[in-house]
């Protein structure tokens, strides 16, 4: 154990999988899913937390098709648990902060959302409270961009990480979903370069951390190991 960070090892949910290890311990009041892939962990969420508002931003139509005719997407949509935003998860988060997207970034409709404002180090979020009010924060962020099986480039680049920080609350969670491979260390050292690392869950081949921004006065990793 470092700091408040705790390593386990988990025994996989009902379900088999890593999802239900994306959910935080305390039920959220906002929840963004960047990655909605088939829905899973909407469904989790909605299922423990019905009182949570859901925003999930998937890119890949034919995913989200499915999701909705086979996975219980559109009863969430129809009982208004959920919103989905057909999108580039990093255009829509670059819109979110009022940040211009990145180059090359493919073209999505982004389905309107009042943007807030940006926060250019994730320190400062602990440092304003006023910023902290803001009705389009979120409790909860979990991020699952995976393209072929990878993480989707640019996932962990720190602009894209600190854009992240500038849309979760005070007290909120972020959850990533990592692969373990050799490059796990590095992954995880990109994430504390912006947010605190409370929990590391490994369930066979992947291994989600759990994250919070850190207080005003909090070290912060160093520069990357290698460049983004």
């Amino acid at each position: 154990e470092v700091g408040d960070e705790i390593t386990q090892a988990m025994q996989p949910g009902p379900g088999g999988g890593y999802w239900e290890l994306m959910l935080p311990e305390t039920c959220p009041d906002r929840a963004l899913l960047l990655g909605m892939g088939g829905g899973t962990v909407a469904n989790l969420l909605a299922r423990r937390c019905p009182g949570a508002q859901i925003v999930g931003v998937e890119r890949d139509a034919e995913v989200l098709a499915l999701a909705r005719e086979h996975f219980g997407l559109s009863e969430l949509e129809q009982r208004g648990h959920l919103t989905i935003v057909y999108a580039d998860a990093f255009v829509w988060v670059a819109e979110q902060v009022g940040e211009a997207p990145p180059s090359d970034a493919p073209d999505a409709p982004v389905a309107p959302v009042a943007p807030v404002a940006p926060i250019a180090e994730a320190g400062e979020r602990a440092r304003n409270a006023d910023a902290a009010a803001h009705t389009d924060h979120y409790d909860l962020i979990c991020l699952d961009l995976f393209e072929g099986g990878r993480l989707a480039q640019g996932a962990l680049a720190t602009p894209f990480l600190r854009q992240i920080a500038a849309l979760l609350a005070p007290d909120g969670t972020l959850t990533v979903n990592l692969m373990v491979t050799g490059r796990t260390p590095e992954q995880l050292h990109r994430l504390r370069r912006v947010f605190v690392v409370t929990r590391e869950l490994k369930l066979r081949g992947n291994l989600i951390a759990h994250l919070r921004l850190p207080t005003a006065d909090e070290p912060l990793a160093g520069p990357a190991i290698t460049a983004d």
